[in-house]
């Protein structure tokens, strides 16, 4: 029975109905979107590649599906190898540059699961298992979309996000240093969360966004970083970009002088420090490259900036 009366919740309009993916399953997290097309395929292995979100390990575990890593250049391409029958294998549309690339891959592999989650705004190509990662783009809890013919047999619950809020306010209210801790807490709330449909607030907050006008930015502020970033950048990329970052492979020293300046580069991915050896490929890449914010927040002046603190 509805309710009437009592206290209001969020005041959300709606400027795009259905989101950005209307034609997508909306769940609650990357990673169980990966679990939703294990559990449906039933696919007996996975290979992954070893510069990778160490999360995506969560589905496989759950489901006691046997893995096997293969190595990435430092173009994030791989040398081909065979995937047997019954498997699958992911490849991660890193730092969402390599579109062109993932063209290539579905013709050699029909089993092809293109992990999206640094590249929002790219559409899926046709018969592809695609899955999305919404909170790496927009101010959401949680949240991700998944592409894909296969069904589930069973129903999905629908996912409660109220307790995962209180960093997004925090910071809106004063700062990202501020709530930090409290982000991180949010992050690890994640870990092991029940594969669910996405919440009814996510969806709401995720309709409330008009998403043309926050491509554009994030796509300029790419061309204006690439275009005087290219000369000294050891990476092949494209001259146009709506992925998650500008990806820099250049010196690591920088890091630390744009974080003094509060130029906040994440790194992709921690663990791979651990894991891979110190010579190969994916340890070069998590250690050395510097991952630069080209997202709507920010305009000219900022990436003029970020540029002059590199060059100088």
């Amino acid at each position: 029975m509805k309710e009437i009366g009592g206290y209001f919740g969020l005041d959300l309009a709606v400027n795009t109905p259905g989101g950005y993916h209307p034609q997508a399953l909306a769940l609650n997290t990357g990673r169980n979107a990966l679990e939703y097309i294990l559990r449906s395929r039933g696919y007996n292995k996975v290979y992954l590649p070893d510069f990778y979100c160490d999360v995506m390990l969560e589905p496989l575990q759950k489901l006691s599906i046997p893995y096997e890593f293969y190595q990435i250049r430092t173009d994030f391409t791989f040398e081909p190898f065979t995937v047997h029958e019954g498997a699958c294998i992911v490849y991660i549309n890193y730092f969402g540059v390599q579109a062109a690339y993932i063209q290539l891959l579905r013709a050699l592999y029909p089993t092809l699961i293109v992990d999206n989650a640094q590249a929002f705004y790219e559409m899926p190509l046709p018969n592809t298992d695609t899955y999305y990662s919404c909170r790496k783009f927009f101010g959401v809890p949680d949240g991700a979309y998944l592409y894909t013919s296969a069904a589930m047999s069973q129903s999905l619950a629908t996912d409660v996000s109220a307790d995962r809020y209180r960093h997004l306010v925090g910071r809106t209210d004063t700062s990202a240093s501020a709530w930090y801790a409290a982000y991180q807490q949010a992050e690890h709330a994640l870990c092991g969360l029940e594969l669910l449909q996405m919440s009814p607030s996510t969806v709401s907050l995720l309709q409330n966004i008009s998403y043309a006008p926050l491509a554009a930015q994030r796509r300029a502020n790419y061309e204006l970083l690439h275009k005087q970033l290219q000369p000294i950048n050891q990476l092949p990329l494209p001259p146009h970009s709506t992925g998650i970052c500008y990806p820099l492979l250049y010196d690591v020293r920088l890091k630390s002088k744009l974080i003094q300046n509060k130029v906040f580069v994440p790194t992709y991915w921690p663990n791979v420090l651990k894991e891979a050896p110190e010579g190969s490929a994916a340890h070069q890449l998590a250690q050395n490259l510097i991952c630069i914010p080209t997202d709507h927040r920010y305009n000219e002046a900022d990436m003029e900036r970020i540029v002059k603190l590199i060059l100088e």
